[in-house]
């Protein structure tokens, strides 16, 4: 697994997200392998300097681990 920690910032129901947390970059399919898609596992939710992850629901959280999937995705990272 290549786990890096990564900060990514979200616009998520018109609030301003920095997200902190694990990324692992997808793998290629090939003819013996299915491949992987791209994951992010977040555990810091920040609004200005406030932690704000507890405030959160499971929903919540796994909606916002796929904005920032989509944010790295734009990014070409």
């Amino acid at each position: 697994m290549r786990f890096k920690k990564t900060r990514q910032t979200i616009k998520y129901n018109g609030i301003y997200l920095d997200c902190v947390g694990y990324y692992e970059p997808g793998e290629a399919m090939t003819y013996e392998y299915p491949g992987s898609s791209a994951n992010f596992d977040v555990h810091e939710v920040f609004v200005d300097s406030t932690d704000i992850m507890d405030l959160l629901d499971d929903t919540q959280l796994e909606e916002i681990e796929i904005e920032v999937l989509d944010a790295i995705d734009d990014n070409d990272w």
